[in-house]
């Protein structure tokens, strides 16, 4: 979360270059892993040393080593290491995938390569026993040429996608436009910065079926905002939104504290009235592990 929107802000600074071609970022940031130690990013140019020059020159670059032809490494003002590398274009894709990795994913890919008489490099896929290299402009080519369907970023971590991508079964991933609601949004009533109006017509805009407003409830700080009456009064307003709307229905929740015995903050019958319950322990979280096992499965 803090590295990827830098790559990407040092890649689209460089694709705005006169000088850039192709510009994409590889590495752990391309494959959205949880964590990423530094920046990768490959590009082709017609000049190759003006646009490692470029990326020395961004305000986001504290220090570098001597730009060239090749590319440059350079550290971020909060210490992300950078390593921009510049390929001809007919290796473009040959460098992409070696260097997105994961290296469980390349290691494996290398080793069954290695068993149909092939080298699989950031240099291109050579034939052992010809010596002939074959470059590719694309990653898609790369797995083509190893007899792979193309397999997504997020999906090269060295567990079982090599034989799903053979046998073609590959999954689909997850894309933002499948993402069908949101069980978990606070209002202006206790700490969400919108009103319910307002939430309700982002959650419609983003094309949702459905949005459960779960303000916290009356202990967690809310007391005189979220009481019993308060919260039924909730559900009445999001009853009354919801008449005479198709496509997207708003659920009333609440975030409801867990206290230490594990009661909720509300009554059954309260409880019982809404559409969707988000329980959470917001205090005492030094107690012991099964004193909170407890404490949770009460609740």
């Amino acid at each position: 979360s803090k590295v990827r929107p830098i790559a990407e802000e040092l890649a689209a600074a460089l694709r705005e270059h006169p000088a850039a071609n192709r510009v994409e970022v590889a590495g752990s940031a391309r494959r959205w892993a949880e964590t990423c130690k530094d920046i990768d990013i490959i590009a082709t140019a017609e000049e190759p040393t003006a646009l490692s020059e470029a990326l020395v020159a961004n305000p986001l670059i504290a220090a570098a080593g001597t730009p060239g032809p090749n590319g440059v490494r350079a550290q971020t003002h909060n210490g992300v290491s950078v390593d921009l590398r510049i390929v001809a274009p007919a290796a473009f894709g040959n460098l992409l995938q070696h260097f997105t990795g994961s290296k469980a994913h390349n290691v494996q890919l290398r080793e069954e390569a290695v068993g149909r008489g092939l080298s699989v490099s950031e240099h291109g896929i050579a034939d052992t026993e010809s010596g002939k290299t074959e470059l590719c402009a694309s990653e898609a080519e790369v797995y083509e040429h190893l007899g792979y369907a193309y397999i997504e970023p997020e999906l090269r971590e060295g567990r079982g996608e090599l034989k799903a991508a053979r046998e073609g079964k590959l999954p689909d991933l997850i894309e933002l436009g499948d993402i069908k609601g949101d069980l978990h949004s606070h209002t202006t009533l206790s700490d969400g910065r919108n009103t319910l109006a307002e939430m309700a017509a982002a959650g419609r805009d983003r094309g949702y079926a459905y949005m459960a407003i779960t303000d916290h409830s009356a202990s967690h700080g809310f007391g005189d905002h979220v009481t019993p009456d308060r919260l039924w009064e909730r559900i009445e307003e999001i009853r009354e939104w919801n008449k005479g709307k198709r496509g997207f229905r708003l659920l009333a929740g609440s975030e409801v504290n867990i206290g230490l015995d594990g009661a909720l903050d509300y009554p059954d019958d309260l409880i019982e009235a809404l559409d969707w319950v988000v329980a959470s322990v917001h205090t005492s979280f030094a107690i012991p592990a099964a004193e909170m096992t407890d404490r949770v499965l009460a609740a």
